[in-house]
């Protein structure tokens, strides 16, 4: 599966219509499976006025695409969506499962060993602790976000020996590294400026699904 982040800086400079947002939403074969709605520079107010109308587009286009908030479990309380993505510094996942409920989708930064180890037990467990995935990088030089060092995609091989379905590699990744993270054991990855970036952006995303998938 490929989970799209969806960086409102990014949108404002390579999709200020959204034409990319509907033209990925609404394909017939959804080869996105989450659109996390990323708002690291607006505020609270500022991050609602954005993700709100995008929010009712893309449910409209394909309601079976899963909405995600960065780092805020409020914010994804407050416009109703499928779930959120937390950082390390975000708050506890117990926290953001009983404010979201049972259903959502609750996944974590990793960065480190440490931190996987760390996190791996809320994976298995019932209830207000459960995590449904991690997302894992940073794995190649990504200008997404600075002061990372790519770590490469055997960073992921221990991980993906453990729980596969639960890993989402992430960090400067485009369809031509779908095959090479597949090596390394991944079955899904997450992206953030390739979808935006590539001259065909329909053919990018399936290109990296059909490679991940193979």
């Amino acid at each position: 599966m490929i989970h799209w982040v969806y960086d409102a800086e990014l949108a404002h400079r390579l999709d200020p219509d959204a034409a990319i947002l509907r033209q990925i939403a609404a394909a017939p074969d959804r080869p996105v499976a989450f659109i996390q709605f990323r708002t690291k520079k607006l505020s609270h107010g500022q991050s609602l006025t954005w993700i709100r109308p995008l929010r009712d587009l893309l449910r409209s286009l394909n309601p079976g695409i899963l909405l995600l908030a960065n780092d805020s479990a409020t914010l994804a309380a407050e416009l109703q969506l499928d779930g959120v993505h937390l950082g390390q510094g975000d708050g506890p996942v117990a926290a953001a499962r009983a404010l979201l409920g049972d259903s959502a989708w609750i996944g974590r930064t990793i960065r480190s060993d440490a931190e996987f180890h760390l996190a791996f037990p809320d994976l298995g467990r019932a209830g207000v602790d459960r995590l449904d995935y991690f997302g894992m990088g940073t794995i190649y030089g990504t200008t997404t976000k600075t002061g990372l060092s790519p770590k490469g995609p055997e960073f992921l091989r221990p991980y993906t020996a453990l729980c596969a379905d639960r890993i989402y590699p992430i960090g400067g990744i485009d369809a031509s590294k779908g095959a090479e993270l597949r090596s390394a054991g991944a079955r899904h990855a997450a992206v953030a400026s390739s979808i935006l970036t590539a001259q065909d952006s329909l053919a990018e995303v399936r290109s990296l699904l059909r490679a991940l998938e193979s």
